[in-house]
């Protein structure tokens, strides 16, 4: 009798996620930031959120933002979720433009690199180098 409960919880279980489709693999970002020239540390990015939104600013879902802090290595890393029509109609396509935005205690600070924090969006699986270099005045 056990066994058939659990064949039944593992049909069940594949019929679920097989009815939700592919999953889509997102495009990654990730570097240093620097603020007025000065590299952040995992130490010294207490308060910074950083996140990535299309042209409207508007907010892909799931979020593409990273607010736990740098990893150990003093990198940021934030992955964007691609568009798929079924599974995450609000993500991005790849080849367009987004912009990453930098927060300091909840104040958006300015992006000089790049220039006006534009990126373009890579493919689903990629992972694209981009150091941000930040002011606060």
């Amino acid at each position: 009798m056990k066994r058939y409960l659990v064949y039944a919880a593992v049909l069940f279980l594949f019929s679920f996620s097989a009815s939700a489709g592919p999953a889509v693999l997102p495009a990654r970002i990730g570097g240093s930031v620097f603020v007025n020239g000065v590299a952040l540390t995992k130490d010294t990015a207490t308060g910074f959120v950083i996140k990535v939104t299309g042209k409207d600013k508007k907010d892909f879902s799931p979020a593409a933002e990273d607010k736990d802090g740098l990893n150990g290595a003093g990198k940021y890393i934030i992955d964007i979720p691609l568009y798929d029509p079924s599974n995450q109609p609000e993500g991005a396509k790849p080849g367009t433009p987004a912009f990453v935005h930098v927060y300091k205690n909840g104040v958006e600070l300015k992006i000089e690199k790049p220039a006006n924090g534009e990126i373009k969006i890579g493919k689903g699986g990629t992972i694209t180098p981009v150091n941000l270099f930040v002011l606060t005045d």
